[in-house]
């Protein structure tokens, strides 16, 4: 743990000596890109430098290997609204894995994916929000039709996991009398057979420690398995994110 905290610091150092910049921060990420603050009770397996000056900020997250795997550029006008970003991921073998750019201006997005070997994978152009253009490749660089995802759900469907939430969702006495509030991020893997493994908490420092565990126990409580995700019409094992919110009423 010392031999990462001093390779972060020297890179920091390095960045403060090498390019003046208006603000710059640097920040530890746990598995799900969140951030974390108390190494003690939480691990972290990604690190973020973000630079801003004048009205760019680039921010580029690195593994702990010092591999960059994902870089924003962001681009702000004069009331500091969004105009434009252009978004690179990597995979930790160093090639492309994707490359967007987004025009907040006019509502428009381009987005390239890659596979592992280099070549093309996807290529999609929208404009509000609509697809207007999109071209699929196999890994051998032939044109193959559009994938068909459809993501799983709760056996009976969102309104079924609505219910159940109504129904066994407590609000934690104690969060209530710090009016503690927040959104829990569940993220979990649904298998081909629609078996829930391995829920967890993506974002447990930003949301009270008891509305966190509240959040946990629904999905680990719900007494039917989902319908698992389907990729051209064949069962998947997918990775899930679920939002639970708690808010407190007037």
């Amino acid at each position: 743990m010392k031999l990462i905290s001093i390779k972060l610091l020297v890179v920091f150092c390095l960045l403060i000596t090498v390019k003046p910049v208006i603000s710059q921060q640097l920040r530890l990420l746990n598995a799900f890109y969140y951030p974390v603050y108390d190494t003690s009770k939480f691990n972290y397996y990604y690190f973020e430098i973000k630079q801003q000056e004048k009205n760019l900020i680039d921010t580029k997250v690195f593994n702990l290997d010092s591999v960059l795997v994902r870089r924003s550029i962001l681009v702000t006008d004069s009331i500091n609204s969004k105009t434009s970003e252009r978004i690179t991921e990597f995979y930790e073998s160093r090639t492309l894995k994707s490359l967007e750019i987004i025009d907040f201006v006019e509502n428009k997005n381009e987005k390239k994916e890659y596979y592992e070997n280099g070549s093309l994978k996807s290529h999609e152009k929208k404009s509000n929000n609509k697809l207007v253009f999109g071209k699929y490749y196999s890994e051998d660089g032939e044109e193959v039709q559009k994938p068909i995802f459809i993501p799983g759900m709760p056996e009976g469907g969102m309104e079924k996991w609505t219910s159940f939430l109504s129904k066994n969702l407590r609000y934690p006495f104690d969060a209530q009398v710090s009016n503690s509030e927040g959104t829990v991020i569940l993220v979990f893997i649904i298998d081909e057979d629609g078996t829930i493994i391995d829920p967890q908490v993506a974002n447990p420092e930003e949301v009270f420690p008891s509305l966190a565990e509240e959040a946990l126990k629904m999905i680990e409580k719900y007494p039917d398995k989902w319908t698992p995700s389907t990729l051209n019409g064949e069962f998947t094992k997918v990775r899930m994110r679920l939002p639970i919110r708690f808010k407190l009423t007037d």
